[in-house]
């Protein structure tokens, strides 16, 4: 029995955990091995803000809704929703308080998100060849 809501949480928990890894793999880039407690903390904190972030944005442009496009399309599509997820995400932190982000990570961050959910999509799309469609729930 083909279950399309399954399927579709799978693709957000493994989208939203390659967009905290992102987060992670930057404060790495940035700090080296040692990241400090005082960076390390807030943003293990704010993985399910990031999260709502990733669906949120994922779901306003219509990541999981369209069928595949040419690879160009579905890289655009990822540029902007990790845009989107970025400016989100600064926003939260001013909301909470959360100033231990150097604003240097976003940059990072973004570049390597947009790396690890422009890869995954293209794998996806090449594997699979799914419309989004068939799997919205």
């Amino acid at each position: 029995m083909h279950k399309p809501w399954l399927l579709w949480f799978c693709l957000f928990i493994i989208e939203a955990g390659l967009v905290s890894l992102g987060y992670f793999l930057a404060f790495l880039v940035r700090f080296g091995r040692a990241i400090p407690s005082a960076n390390l903390v807030p943003l293990i904190a704010l993985i399910p803000y990031i999260s709502f972030c990733v669906l949120i944005c994922f779901w306003f442009f219509e990541i999981y809704s369209h069928t595949w496009k040419r690879r160009l399309g579905t890289l655009y599509n990822v540029f902007i929703t990790v845009l989107f997820i970025n400016v989100s995400v600064v926003a939260i932190t001013f909301l909470l308080r959360g100033f231990v982000f150097p604003r240097l990570i976003f940059l990072i961050a973004g570049v390597i998100q947009f790396c690890l959910l422009g890869a995954w999509r293209l794998l996806w799309q090449s594997v699979f060849g799914l419309k989004c469609s068939e799997i919205r729930p």
